[in-house]
């Protein structure tokens, strides 16, 4: 059973700073990095792939496959390794505790209801179980302020992904034509719009979890509504 996390301790000792693992390295690469980051094609893969694109909206779909190009685009930064299928599925399938499927227990935090939800996903895509809560693991930790590198990269750069497509956090690790040519291949759709709406409700229905409290007491809304994206 996944644990819930406490919020309190390290939501007002860090205030939402900007994460800073890798600070100062950049990468020296330039757009056509991204045509060697690939959506993985196995039976495992694709089948993540179509039970994400079944229950997600469009704008949250292409924020989770931002997530993942920019998760993997880090990982080159700091020269670690992710297993790329594993790594996808936490990615492809981490807001799934905002669609209207895994919506009960309204009170329980979204990450761990679409943890949930994802481990099941994974199984029955082919997946082991030590796979399949890896992924949960990971999809569950996403919320936190901070996901560091001990507890799997997988973990630390589905955190770090979408704490960039969110908030902006590390942007400046990336060129800023690699950062458009992102944007381009998977538009944002009205993502702060909707995302603000989406979030504004899970506190409100939810204040108890990590987001209620990020939305309540830290600004977050205001952190998103900021990031260095137009829309």
């Amino acid at each position: 059973m996944i644990e819930r996390f406490a919020l309190a301790a390290q939501g007002v000792a860090l205030r939402l700073r900007r994460w800073t693992g890798g600070r100062g390295r950049r990468g020296d690469f330039d757009e056509r990095i991204l045509d060697e980051i690939r959506l993985p094609v196995s039976p495992f893969g694709r089948e993540v792939r179509e039970r994400a694109e079944a229950v997600l909206p469009g704008w949250l779909l292409q924020h989770s496959l931002r997530a993942y190009v920019w998760g993997s685009l880090l990982a080159r930064v700091e020269g670690v390794t992710c297993d790329a299928e594993l790594f996808f599925a936490g990615c492809a399938l981490h807001d799934l505790g905002l669609c209207p499927e895994c919506a009960n227990p309204a009170e329980v935090c979204f990450g761990l209801r679409g943890a949930e939800a994802a481990i099941e996903i994974v199984r029955t895509s082919g997946g082991s179980a030590a796979q399949a809560a890896l992924v949960g693991d990971a999809i569950a930790l996403h919320l936190n302020v901070r996901v560091g590198l001990q507890h799997g990269p997988e973990a630390h750069f589905l955190h770090a992904g979408t704490a960039l497509d969110v908030i902006g956090a590390r942007a400046s690790a990336l060129p800023p034509g690699v950062r458009a040519e992102v944007v381009r291949r998977h538009p944002r759709q009205e993502m702060k719009r909707e995302f603000c709406q989406v979030l504004r409700r899970e506190a409100g229905q939810a204040p108890d979890t990590r987001m209620g409290f990020y939305v309540g007491s830290l600004g977050f809304l205001e952190r998103l509504a900021a990031a260095p994206f137009p829309e």
